[in-house]
């Protein structure tokens, strides 16, 4: 996905990467101040403390600065400043204020694995995890591997010891992970890449025997992802007074966030499911990987910062995972874990609306061209260029087909083809024609539009018609066309007669009868 645009400046969903090499945010005169890019073309972004329209800065790499001041505001207008590791790790996260209750932080120290409460919340966040995975299997066509993964979901109750479910549990992500292993990435046709680059692969590394340290492109993406997730989940525990630090499934351990760890497992399987609908229509370029002296592959610029800004998607489930954990200590027992794709447009659309007002939620990966991998620009479809197009379609025409164009042309003109309408205007007649029929009158074409305002325009709204329907009934652009289909344009009376036909209306003056 060789982008040729950058994320310098720009914010979505209130979201804002900081990718740059003159990265710095301050504060001044009551804004939040916000440079990025390179040096010599820098990008400066203002956010004032009443409207401040982010509410997350995202650095994924080590330049820049940030001053105390910018701090202060930050945590007290709620924004979070995160700063993720090449491989998408969280460095640093910063929460804006919040309470901290010390019964709630007691009563989560004293909990574990061993402990009832501990193996409660430990087998449902197995159980919601393998029965997700199961859901992803089954959305992408291997509803073999799905019905096997049920026989170790079955395991994991509150009764079984913690080794018994941690094993049931890993052989389900061994067949969650084998099933998935060939999924294809595609590349552009002129990106040499080795072929193990072009399916995600074993979720294993070969280097280091864990997830972590990922030898192929799609388990670096993939692991890129994680810890953006695990970002706002610890955003979230935050907020809601628990400590990010105090695990249960995963053991403490210095400088780690292991209850959010915790709780990523049973949010992975939505995440699954939103990376690999995302890969198969994503065309990548070989600038957007890089493979280090020990054969680890990172995700390059502007890629990562894409990736980062898929945050916004995954703030929902980090409220609701946070609140179900908070809700579980006070109750004694956790409740029933249901999290599904629902939340990745809703929840994160409804919390976009704070920071875009009016506006839907943005796409966070812009999609990219199927030649070359990069991002296409507005109004392109499939190619960024037309070069794109041209190689896209084999080379530039050569001359036998440009001579085969030529005659295919002159005989159209010898049996007179150029001269008759096309099949979807035969029954349109031109304006001048319109006026010389008899019986035609301003006062007509007024009551003719009346009449389309009151009973045409309401069905052509309500119909299952389709502006390309509209655009080859009268031959009109297909901008002109989603107008009429909306109501932004009155179409010429000439043409009513044909639109009544296409959503089923009789037209009531017969062109004829005028």
């Amino acid at each position: 996905m060789q982008f040729s645009d950058h994320t310098f400046g720009k914010v979505k969903n209130g979201v804002c990467v900081l990718s740059g090499f003159v990265v710095s945010v301050r504060e001044e005169n009551g804004s939040l101040v916000v440079i990025d890019g390179i040096r010599g073309s820098e990008i400066e972004r203002r956010f004032p403390r009443a409207a401040c329209s982010v509410s997350r800065l995202i650095a994924t790499r080590s330049e820049g600065y940030i001053s105390l001041a910018a701090v202060r505001q930050m945590h007290q207008t709620g924004v979070s400043f995160v700063a993720l590791d090449y491989d998408g790790t969280p460095l640093l996260v910063s929460v804006p204020r919040s309470p901290v209750p010390a019964a709630l932080r007691r009563a989560q120290a004293s909990i574990s694995i061993e402990t009832r409460l501990g193996r409660a919340i430990v087998a449902e966040l197995l159980r919601a995890k393998i029965a997700g995975q199961a859901a992803t299997l089954r959305h992408f066509g291997r509803p073999a591997a799905a019905a096997g993964m049920h026989v170790y979901g079955e395991q994991i109750t509150p009764d079984a010891t913690a080794p018994d479910m941690l094993g049931a549990e890993g052989m389900a992500a061994v067949v969650y992970w084998q099933a998935l292993a060939d999924t294809p990435l595609q590349f552009g046709r002129r990106q040499n890449v080795t072929n193990h680059w072009r399916t995600f692969g074993n979720r294993r590394s070969s280097l280091t025997g864990e997830p972590r340290g990922a030898v192929t492109p799609g388990n670096a993406m993939l692991n890129y992802l994680y810890g953006v997730l695990v970002s706002e989940i610890t955003i979230a525990l935050h907020a809601c007074g628990a400590a990010p630090e105090l695990g249960v499934l995963h053991t403490d351990k210095d400088d780690r966030a292991s209850l959010a760890y915790d709780l990523v497992e049973s949010a992975r399987s939505i995440l699954d499911r939103y990376f690999f609908r995302w890969l198969a229509e994503t065309t990548f370029s070989k600038r957007d990987f890089r493979e280090d002296i020990f054969g680890f592959i990172r995700v390059t610029h502007p890629l990562n910062s894409h990736l980062a800004m898929t945050a916004s998607l995954w703030r929902g489930i980090a409220e609701q995972l946070a609140a179900w954990f908070v809700q579980a200590l006070d109750r004694g027992r956790p409740a029933r874990l249901k999290l599904s794709d629902v939340w990745i447009e809703t929840e994160a659309g409804r919390r976009a609306e704070r920071w875009r007002l009016g506006k839907a939620l943005q796409r966070p990966i812009p999609a990219t061209c199927a030649e070359c991998g990069k991002a296409l620009p507005t109004r392109r479809r499939k190619f960024c260029s037309d070069d794109c197009v041209t190689a896209w379609h084999g080379g530039k025409p050569v001359a036998p087909g440009l001579a085969a164009i030529a005659r295919a042309r002159a005989a159209r003109v010898a049996r007179g083809d150029h001269l008759q309408r096309p099949a979807s205007q035969i029954d349109a007649i031109t304006v001048r024609e319109w006026r010389r029929l008899s019986g035609w009158s301003i006062e007509r074409d007024a009551k003719l539009c009346e009449w389309y305002a009151a009973i045409l325009l309401p069905r052509l709204r309500e119909s299952k018609i389709r502006p390309t329907d509209i655009r080859r009934a009268i031959g009109c652009s297909i901008k002109y066309s989603v107008e009429i289909k909306h109501g932004k344009k009155i179409p010429h009376p000439r043409l009513f007669r044909e639109l009544a036909a296409l959503v089923g209306i009789e037209y009531p003056w017969p062109v004829g009868l005028l």
